[in-house]
């Protein structure tokens, strides 16, 4: 009989953990389980099918750093030892076996999610909430006090809480949008009770918007957005400011996006909400966007582009359609007004900020400040290539047109600053020779500025004049090192300074692959390889959530450390690198990669890395630590990692005991069955 066979395999995967196949065997279990019922198994006792089930799953626990199982076959196993303790008669069943079926459904239920099987964690969320119902049933049958009573609801009513936001995920992650509001609005009815899940619920609601927004549901996306928010506001203490306007700010690009005539003020409420919540450039970009596709009247467009502050000027696309519909380009001199707000507006008069508001530079994408990467608004949102030279045309006309307006009690960095937007429009229209004469004029008013020597780096890559783009990377470096140094206790400043290195990194790139391959350029392509990898690690690891941003992120990452890696393989054959930690660099930040993308090629790359003569007990920690670090979830690599970590730890002599930190580690371990 199947249901024979079923028990047989489960009595020798706990006794004989030497099966030639166990994976195979973990799936013909689980194919079986459709026929296995109580009544094929009447003759075993209810005690004894719970023990298989316990014994099956701390089996797999106790064998996973030796069994090399994928996350679903783990899914899989769990949720046979859950359908094994779903077939004992619940209501016969001691509290402590009950709040175990609970707990292991749970888990498994939220497995299988995670692997796509939704369908199976939908059965075992149903078992363990009928489990709950069962448990707050025996307690009031038991004379408790009302003050025990009330905590034992109240743990209760929490698993319940828990078991409707997976099983929302599950209902979103098979389209059911109907039974995931359901399940997300009884969540919003029990925050009366439980406000601590607050932030929980709104995390959630708000990963539903997103998702739904990049499907292009826009109906069901602003349904969850303007959930995320109401729970959001309900306590601002648990939910920031900050957080309550990215949602507004999502929820009225949904709205643009759906149809900006048809929501257009359902778009202007909530962008102006946002701002009133927490004042941020992309809002600000965004609520002109909004209103340039209404009626506004110029006026309005006029009053809203002046109120801004400088500090807030880090884009020119809205701006400068803005002012294109006012109609400030045209042959007649501007008005002094019109004058001093362009001034303030594409000069970006402010001693503590660079300009971070350039289009693009020479066919590189700029990279923007942090607050205009969450996509809410672009440095230029215009798709026709046609449309956006029409603009850096027009542009390129008034900055021109600004030169006549300059006197003498304008500084030199004024001027340097609009010599640069003038050689940035250039750039765009592929006008070299204009740009080299703005930015010479530029270079000699403020030859140390940082942008003045970007667009002479981007000239001399486009003119193949790799000698001085070398020499400028250089001095970029040691200047931005330098900077970083000094003002390390400035966020902003370290901001700008990350987003330049990742600039100058980008550029060195593309400056590698027209020089030589001689020693001194595949150091320096390496390096910059190396410093733009870990940017983008470190700018994913800003959310536990993998979206599309961070996985965009994670490969391109991936990408430049594999690059890397081939230069690093040819120049260990041309000279002794010994003491360049580049190949330990290059291990962590692809283990880094691997983890969090989940890759099922993750074992063949660990086997020959466990084996590195190189790596330290350090190293190994770390590894052990970024398997645990969210998105990432690999125990048994952690575990493989602590154990390399150990080993190396007891070769030392003594042993340094305040360096070994695996008990910070071992946290990480435990930390998802608290």
């Amino acid at each position: 009989m199947v249901e024979a066979s079923g028990t047989e395999i489960i009595e020798r995967l706990i006794l004989r953990d030497d099966l030639p196949s166990i994976p195979e065997a973990i799936d013909k279990l689980f194919m079986g389980t459709a026929n296995i019922n109580r009544e094929s198994m009447s003759e075993i006792q209810d005690e004894q099918i719970e023990a298989m089930a316990i014994n099956l799953w701390a089996w797999e626990v106790s064998k996973r750093s030796q069994l090399a199982l994928s996350e679903e076959q783990r899914a899989r196993l769990h949720y046979v030892a859950c359908k094994l303790l779903c077939m004992c008669d619940i209501s016969l069943a001691s509290e402590e076996s009950i709040r175990q079926l609970i707990m292991l459904s749970i888990k498994a239920g939220k497995e299988c999610v995670d692997v796509g099987n939704t369908l199976n964690a939908d059965e075992l969320f149903q078992a363990a909430m009928t489990a709950l119902e069962q448990l707050y049933v025996n307690f009031m049958q038991i004379s408790f006090s009302e003050v025990h009573l009330f905590r034992e609801k109240i743990a209760i009513e929490k698993d319940r809480f828990r078991l409707l936001c997976y099983q929302a995920e599950s209902a979103f992650a098979q389209g059911d949008f109907q039974r995931a509001s359901t399940y997300a609005l009884r969540c919003k009815d029990m925050l009366m009770m439980l406000p601590n899940m607050m932030s929980c619920l709104h995390i959630l609601c708000c990963s539903f918007g997103e998702m739904a927004f990049k499907q292009k549901k826009y109906e069901e996306s602003s349904f969850w957005l303007r959930q995320s928010y109401d729970v959001g506001n309900m306590d601002k203490n648990s939910v920031g400011p900050e957080m309550l306007a990215k949602v507004l700010r999502l929820l009225a690009t949904v709205y643009l996006n759906w149809d900006a005539r048809k929501y257009y003020d359902e778009a202007l409420n909530a962008i102006m909400l946002a701002n009133q919540e927490y004042v941020n450039p992309g809002g600000l970009f965004l609520k002109m966007r909004i209103l340039l596709k209404g009626d506004t009247t110029n006026e309005e467009l006029l009053k809203g582009i002046i109120s801004w502050r400088p500090a807030q000027m880090l884009g020119t696309a809205s701006i400068t359609q803005s002012l294109f519909r006012i109609g400030w380009w045209d042959s007649r001199p501007p008005s002094p007004l019109p004058l001093a707000a362009e001034a303030r507006v594409e000069t970006g008069l402010h001693q503590h900020r660079v300009e971070p508001h350039r289009a693009r530079l020479g066919g590189l994408a700029a990279i923007s400040p942090a607050p205009l990467r969450g996509g809410q608004c672009g440095g230029c949102d215009h798709p026709a290539l046609g449309r956006a030279l029409k603009i850096f045309a027009e542009a390129l006309h008034w900055y021109s047109y600004s030169l006549k307006f300059y006197g003498f009690h304008q500084t030199d960095l004024d001027l340097a600053k609009l010599q640069r937007n003038i050689a940035s429009c250039c750039l765009n229209l592929k006008q070299v020779e204009k740009a080299k004469e703005a930015v010479a004029e530029a270079e000699r008013m403020d030859p140390t500025n940082i942008l003045t020597q970007f667009y002479i780096l981007n000239i001399a890559i486009l003119e193949g004049n790799c000698d001085r783009a070398l020499q400028i990377i250089t001095a970029l470096e040691t200047s931005l090192a330098d900077e970083k140094a000094n003002k390390n206790n400035l966020p902003e400043s370290q901001a700008s300074t990350s987003s330049l290195l990742y600039l100058a990194a980008k550029f060195a790139v593309q400056l590698s692959l027209f020089c030589p391959s001689e020693e001194a350029i595949l150091i320096t392509r390496k390096s910059c390889l190396l410093m733009a990898a870990a940017i983008d690690l470190q700018q994913s690891r800003k959310t536990e959530i993998l979206s599309e941003k961070e996985t965009n992120l994670l490969n391109r990452a991936l990408q430049q450390t594999q690059e890397c890696k081939k230069i690093w393989n040819v120049m260990k054959q041309t000279g002794d690198f010994s003491n360049d930690g580049c190949e330990t660099l290059l291990v962590l930040y692809e283990f880094e990669v691997k983890t969090k993308l989940n890759d099922p090629l993750l074992d063949s790359f660990l086997e020959p890395v466990w084996e590195l003569p190189h790596l330290d007990s350090e190293t190994f920690e770390k590894m052990a630590v970024l398997a645990m670090e969210r998105p990432a979830y690999h125990p048994s690599v952690a575990v493989t990692a602590l154990k390399r970590a150990l080993f190396l730890h007891k070769k030392e002599d003594p042993i340094d005991v305040l360096k070994y930190r695996s008990v910070n580690i071992i946290y990480y371990l435990i930390e998802p069955f608290q």
